[in-house]
């Protein structure tokens, strides 16, 4: 049983399956960005970005949180740009996080009951955000 088990049992788990698109944003993010930049992600794959990418990242609290947590009210901000619909608003929360990206990965399509206020289209405002990276439906925003 053990391990074995364990890993068998996430075949048969969709949601605990990273898919290729995503690890590939994830290290074209590594490759072109900054030493020094930060990106804004959704928490259920945005914890492998520093691995991957080498870059902070800033989780939000779709899936949780713990307000016990220092990093938690970064969370909070960041749950508020992805749920926001004005571009604006958004753009100064990532701001105020001093995010350089902010990843919209393929867990949001896929897993929409994990994400039910998440709104895509602001991010296509190009006052506010340039799109740097699109595969199917990963995309990566640079804020302006």
């Amino acid at each position: 049983h053990g391990i074995a088990a364990w890993v068998s049992g996430q075949k048969n788990n969709p949601s605990s399956v990273i898919l290729d698109q995503d690890v590939s944003a994830f290290r074209w993010l590594g490759d072109n960005s900054d030493k020094s930049a930060v990106a804004v992600a959704p928490f259920k794959w945005g914890y492998y970005l520093p691995a991957l990418s080498g870059r902070k990242v800033i989780l939000d609290t779709a899936v949780g949180g713990d307000a016990r947590d220092a990093r938690y009210p970064y969370a909070v901000k960041a749950q508020k740009m992805f749920a926001t619909v004005s571009s604006q608003e958004a753009s100064g929360l990532a701001k105020d996080l001093e995010a350089s990206y902010v990843v919209w990965d393929a867990s949001i399509t896929r897993f929409p009951d994990r994400y039910p206020s998440y709104v895509k289209n602001k991010f296509d405002n190009a006052e506010y955000f340039t799109k740097v990276y699109d595969r199917g439906t990963v995309a990566i925003y640079q804020v302006k």
